[in-house]
């Protein structure tokens, strides 16, 4: 059975097996509120009501569900789960950008059932359409069921539930004393008058019975009972329905947290209508839209232009607005915002200077921040690396739109005793990574860095990171070539000597025999290298050698080729082999956990994108390409009816072939860094499209089979329609561009900023 499709032109993926390995998730959001939900409909959402407090709505499990009853047969269904996998007539969910929408048909009852967050607000918005799609008239019993969080501080007696005629719903309320949230209240209303009312899933599941088949559906109606001192409360409404044969039916649905029961009936009276509910999904089709407008491809393979044009960008949006979730990471979204630049610059920017509220005044940063329960979540665990990724993102955001003003707007550091203007983080940053020097003159490790599970090797502040110097190394290139866009030449310089200070030291004592270590821990012993007693060869340390241009060359060629011959599996590449099979006190989380998981030894998609980046830089196409592949639910060796993935987003990591009992499998999906550099892998290093300061850079690095791919890419006020002609297959070669039917030397297309369209062919040539 094909397991769906994308519709690009509706920007929507077709779930049609909806019982796949694994739920595929959609998430849903805005600034405050967050979704994420199965293709069944089931999913948490939690809303952030101030900054260090997230106030949880909905549950995880049977959180959303939709059973009908016909009256005459007195059969019911589970519209939206379909628990007793009946024989449907149709069933499938379309994940949408921002929303979700189910579709079953049973019984000749056609139900659609759309969910989504809207652009603001503490709610979700349900939209029931029911239809009669047979040759007799129905008669029907429709309950929603809403499963919620009310027991806020383990108090039942603070809990109760009650009905509101004044929004045809269910008021659920723990009022109680000195609470941590003034959003006491919790409410499931409808447009249209209900029948009957449910508040304790005692009375409708029944205390000893089951969802699937829950007790109250074998009455007439549901029992319309309040309820108090009752840790399980819940939210369901009963409607009758009758229908002629072609007729329909639309019901909405707030469910939404308040203050009082003022503030909800006000919302429902506001928000419960068609026309309201109609104008607040345009408006999130509205800004999706815009943001997959940036950059638009076409390339022999279907399913990277998906990616690519849609779900990637939609995927680093989640990124750029909530982090990981409800944990927001210096780290995380420094790089989501880059990869989103050409899509959003304007927001990209707003985070940039949002994540510097959590650098230090010496230059580095806190890992993470987030709130769970109203417990602070701030993570101040010493990890090294937050500061590395400042200046490649505020540089991105400079290179897209020529704006140098953002170095001058001023920003606090973390506490707020002291503020400082971008350019300040930015140089506080490279100078606290260049200064903060061990022994061997490497970065100082502590409590690790971009691998945050090496989190034991140096915090006694004598281990040393190689892969965070590489990554130094890169970040403090790209500040000396700031340097000299703003005349800052007197301390250029300085820079320079340090810069090659720190790569001859990783050159010293970073490389062993084939391959670059990952650092040396306070023991003094090497970590990632043959003498090591467990992992002895690591991945990023060999790609970032690449980036960060360690090595060029003949030597970059090779290193590259043993990341291919040691690291590669049918799964992708692995960060690491062999994994750690034993704990190690020097080392930290990552030598405890199983062979194959997370950092030990799986395929960590962020760092394959790193090894794609690389092939890249070295003009490695039909690798860098077969990485790509591997990384997607089309990769031949691991589809995703083994993997599990969603096709429709990328995947943070695959267990690895180490790992015994699940090789492969994908266990978490959107929440990952591997998108924003998926989709910069895809368009600015293999497309070769990428924003410079003087215009946009055409640099191709394209399979051999691919001989003609499209960009339309928007830059500085103008829009550029590009076609890149490969005629014959090369993986290098020479360029002539053409733009406007002018052929321009180099490879820069000068930013023109007059609103038009601009046509530019590039060919390929020997």
């Amino acid at each position: 059975m094909r397991q769906g499709y994308f519709n690009d032109e509706k920007k929507e993926y077709r779930i049609e097996d909806m019982f796949p390995k694994r739920p595929w998730l959609n998430y849903m959001w805005n600034k405050k509120l967050l979704m994420h939900i199965d293709q069944f409909g089931f999913g948490p959402s939690t809303y952030m009501e101030k900054e260090g407090y997230y106030r949880d709505l909905c549950k995880k499990e049977n959180s959303r569900l939709l059973f009908i009853r016909d009256e005459k047969t007195k059969e019911f269904w589970s519209a939206n789960r379909n628990f007793d996998k009946k024989n449907f007539q149709e069933f499938y969910t379309d994940v949408g950008l921002g929303y979700s929408s189910i579709h079953s048909v049973y019984n000749d009852v056609e139900a659609d059932f759309k969910i989504y967050a809207p652009t603001s607000g503490a709610y979700e918005c349900w939209i029931i359409e029911i239809k009669n799609v047979g040759q007799e008239d129905k008669s029907l019993s429709l309950f929603t069921y809403a499963d919620v969080v009310m027991n806020i501080t383990g108090h039942m007696a603070y809990n109760r539930g009650s009905f509101n005629s004044e929004i045809n719903g269910v008021l659920l309320n723990h009022h109680g004393f000195d609470l941590p949230t003034k959003l006491e209240f919790i409410y499931f209303a409808c447009d249209k008058k209900p029948v009957a009312f449910e508040t304790s899933n005692m009375r409708f599941k029944g205390v000893y019975g089951s969802i699937h088949n829950p007790d109250a559906l074998a009455n007439e109606y549901l029992s319309s009972m309040e309820t108090t001192f009752d840790d399980k409360m819940i939210a369901a409404l009963q409607h009758k329905i009758y229908l002629k044969p072609g007729e329909g039916i639309r019901l909405n649905f707030l469910l939404g947290l308040s203050e009082n029961t003022e503030n909800a009936i006000e919302s429902c009276n506001r928000l419960l209508s068609d026309e309201a509910f109609d104008l607040e999904l345009e408006k999130v089709t509205q800004y999706n839209d815009k943001l997959t407008e940036g950059i638009q491809i076409k390339t022999p393979e279907p399913q990277i232009n998906s990616l690519a044009n849609i779900w990637l960008k939609r995927q680093m949006d989640l990124g750029k607005v909530w982090g990981r979730g409800i944990t927001k990471g210096f780290r995380d979204i420094m790089q989501d915002v880059t990869g989103i630049m050409p899509n959003d610059p304007e927001g990209a920017a707003d985070r940039i200077k949002y994540c510097l509220n959590y650098q230090y005044e010496n230059g580095n940063t806190l890992r993470q921040w987030s709130s769970s329960a109203g417990n602070s979540g701030d993570d101040a665990h010493p990890y090294r690396d937050g500061a590395s990724w400042i200046v490649p993102a505020v540089v991105s955001y400079i290179k897209e739109t020529g704006d140098f003003a953002i170095l001058d707007e001023v920003v606090p550091y973390f506490g707020g005793k002291t503020s400082g203007t971008v350019f300040d983080h930015c140089k506080r940053g490279i100078d606290f990574l260049l200064s903060e020097l061990g022994e061997h003159g490497l970065c100082l490790w502590e409590g690790g860095d971009w691998n945050d599970s090496l989190n034991n090797v140096g915090m006694n502040l004598i281990g040393e990171s190689v892969w965070l110097s590489m990554a130094t190394l890169s970040s403090t290139k790209e500040f000396i070539e700031l340097l000299k866009r703003i005349g800052k030449y007197e301390l250029i310089d300085e820079y320079e000597k340090k810069s090659l200070e720190l790569k001859n030291n990783i050159l010293k004592h970073g490389w062993d025999k084939d391959h670059f270590i990952y650092g040396i821990n306070d023991w003094n012993e090497k970590v990632g290298a043959y003498e090591s007693e467990q992992a002895k060869i690591f991945l990023n340390p060999q790609t970032w050698a690449v980036l960060s241009e360690v090595v060029t060359g003949e030597e970059a060629e090779r290193l590259l080729d043993f990341v291919e011959t040691e690291l590669k599996t049918p799964y992708g590449y692995v960060q690491l082999k062999p994994s750690f099979s034993k704990g190690d006190p020097h080392i930290g989380r990552i030598s405890y956990m199983e062979k194959g998981c997370y950092e030990n030894g799986s395929v960590y998609n962020h760092g394959v994108a790193f090894k794609i980046a690389a092939d890249c830089k070295l003009l490695r196409s039909n690798q860098a390409y077969n990485s790509v592949i591997k990384m997607l639910s089309i990769n031949p060796e691991n589809p995703s009816t083994s993997s599990g993935v969603e096709p429709y987003v990328v995947t943070n990591m695959f267990l690895g072939n180490e790992n015994d009992l699940r090789p492969g499998e994908s266990l978490m999906s959107w929440t990952t860094g591997s998108a924003g550099w998926l989709f910069r892998c895809i368009t600015e290093f293999i497309i070769g499209i990428q924003a410079g300061y003087d215009g946009l850079v055409v640099s191709p690095c394209m399979p051999s089979a691919w001989r003609d791919v499209k960009v339309q890419r928007r830059y500085r006020n103008a829009t550029y329609n590009i076609s890149i002609l490969n005629p014959e297959g090369l993986e290098k070669g020479n360029l002539r561009i053409k733009v406007d039917s002018a052929v321009i030397d180099g490879n820069v297309i000068p930013p023109i900023s007059d609103e038009k369209i601009h046509e530019v062919i590039v060919e390929i040539q020997p």
